[in-house]
């Protein structure tokens, strides 16, 4: 078993105990006339999420930034490109930041972790940079979506 189909399994897992627990808590608020009306929640229960692939990440991080993430360099655009990495991973993976580390070509969780952060900052003063990851990001989302429709 892949260690990606393992995590997929806990969140499905989670969501869906996370689920049953709402709708007790709605049965008991409806029974003590606190609310009222039924429960409207997306269909019962998910057996499937889709998540993107990191190398999928990769690929687009590289592309937009035109860069290679595990170069053995701090020259701007493959730093930008390795923050920009470890928040993709974070948002659409829910990967490790050892794991993270993996595919950047750094050492440490703490440079993801670092990642992240700094990639936060400087979208929030650098507008080039946030139109990058949205871009990015809604290159991804066609991904995601064009996939759950297909199956």
């Amino acid at each position: 078993m892949k260690v990606e189909d393992w995590r997929l399994r806990e969140l499905v897992t989670a969501y869906n105990h996370a689920r049953q627990s709402y709708e007790l808590l709605h049965k008991t608020l409806v029974l003590l006339g606190i609310i009222e009306g039924g429960l409207e929640l997306p269909g019962k229960k998910i057996k499937e999420i889709t998540l993107v692939k990191p190398n999928l990440i990769v690929a687009n991080v590289q592309e937009f930034f035109k860069c290679n993430l595990k170069e053995k360099t701090q020259v701007d655009r493959v730093s930008k490109g390795r923050q920009a990495a470890h928040y993709l991973f974070h948002k659409y993976t829910g990967m490790s930041l050892r794991d993270c580390v993996l595919y950047t070509g750094q050492k440490d969780h703490t440079s993801a972790s670092q990642g992240i952060k700094k990639c936060i900052d400087r979208m929030e003063t650098d507008e080039e940079f946030k139109n990058t990851i949205q871009a990015i990001e809604r290159k991804l989302d066609s991904i995601v979506t064009r996939s759950q429709i297909i199956k």
